[in-house]
């Protein structure tokens, strides 16, 4: 009976001691308990932007729901709230926000009972620390513990990002295409990450700014060329760090111009077809490309649109005075060709008519043949010249 009844003192001495122990700024160890509940997949995606839900369920020694119970949070990885205050049912929840890592992570997160006001409770019990994640199965800790603290791992899943341009060269146009090729996988497992935003970016590309992975963690970004020659930076950005980058050249198309007729009369309506020919680097066609057209004498049309095969055509007018030198002029954005075109005066030779019939019959329906010629010292540059001719009864065709 002595015996006993002296373990019963000591053991009533120990348990003062360890009460006496207790810090008065946390007071989750004297009346309450923490629980932390892991909301969704034990993983995340280390993009630095991809969020879980951490849950600590506070109770106290009764297994009562604890309000309004200050619960601070920290991590070893990513970010979190500091400090949260428990509902009616004791649950004080945070955010945990990814690392962006190319490699996995792991983060522990750590919540903790601080609320000072409690501090002036004493209460003599010490309990079990109770770990559980929602959809996953319980794990006791199987020790004693002061019960205001619990941790919890978390899992970051490194990502690789990729990006390739099928084409790597390109004439400056603005109009030419290729596609960038956007690849987003799972570092470890390399399985496809579907649904990632992407922000893409570059300094003289024309691209659309976001896209996002499909099932097979890829997404194609149009690419429309710049109209400067140099190289452009394309840069594709997933989550707030990872990134990548991809680089396209552009280069000078070529322009050649060409007129039908070398030489125009002089008589303010001759004319002639001028073209241009507008191609890439590999002598393909550039389609739908605006081709500006200027002249130093004469008329012609501002500018014409490339056909299916680079080429714009258009009418170049002679002035009314001859000119041996004027000069015609296309371009397209920085490329420029020119040719040489003479207007001269047709009076240098002898121009004439004949016709087979010398009378027809005024019904409306008669035809003769009309021949014109020309004979001079320019003979040869009036070839293939367009005439027009007029008469004062009947009808000469256009």
């Amino acid at each position: 009976m002595k015996i006993s009844r002296l373990m019963t003192i000591l053991l009533f001495v120990l348990y003062i001691l360890r009460c006496g122990e207790q810090s008065d700024t946390v007071v989750g160890s004297r009346d309450h308990s923490l629980v932390i509940e892991r909301k969704g997949a034990p993983t995340v995606l280390a993009d630095g932007v991809s969020t879980i839900l951490i849950k600590a369920v506070v109770t106290d020694d009764s297994g009562r729901a604890a309000p309004q119970m200050k619960v601070a949070f920290k991590t070893t990885a990513g970010t979190i709230s500091d400090f949260t205050l428990t509902d009616d049912q004791g649950v004080a929840a945070a955010t945990l926000t990814s690392a962006a890592s190319s490699t996995d992570l792991s983060a522990t997160v750590t919540a903790t009972v601080v609320d000072p006001t409690f501090s002036s409770l004493a209460k003599s019990k010490a309990f079990s620390l109770v770990l559980s994640t929602p959809g996953f199965k319980t794990v006791r800790l199987g020790k004693k513990s002061a019960g205001n603290t619990d941790t919890i791992d978390i899992r970051f899943l490194g990502l690789t990002l990729t990006a390739a341009l099928k084409d790597s060269v390109l004439p400056a146009d603005g109009l030419s295409k290729t596609e960038l090729q956007i690849k987003v996988v799972e570092s470890s497992s390399h399985k496809p990450v579907k649904n990632a935003s992407l922000v893409v970016s570059s300094d003289i590309s024309k691209i659309d700014a976001a896209a996002q992975t499909n099932d097979q963690g890829k997404a194609d970004v149009t690419v429309t060329a710049g109209e400067t020659v140099g190289v452009d930076t394309i840069h594709v950005r997933l989550g707030k760090e990872l990134s990548t980058r991809s680089t396209v050249e552009y280069v000078q198309p070529s322009l050649k111009l060409s007129a039908k007729n070398q030489s125009l009369f002089a008589d303010g309506s001759s004319q002639t077809e001028i073209t241009a020919i507008l191609l890439t680097h590999k002598n393909t066609p550039i389609v739908g490309a605006t081709v500006a057209f200027e002249t130093s004498d004469g008329r012609i049309q501002s500018d014409a649109v490339t056909d299916q095969f680079g080429a714009a055509t258009a009418m170049l007018v002679a002035g009314e005075q001859p000119n041996p030198g004027v000069r015609v002029i296309a371009s397209f954005l920085s490329v420029r060709d020119s040719i040489s075109i003479a207007f001269i005066d047709p009076g240098g030779g002898m121009m004439e008519l004949v016709a087979d019939k010398e009378e027809i019959l005024r019904d409306g329906l008669a035809t003769a043949q009309i021949l014109l010629s020309f004979a001079g010292q320019n003979t040869a540059d009036f070839a293939n010249r367009m005439v027009r001719l007029r008469s004062d009864y009947g009808r000469v065709p256009d």
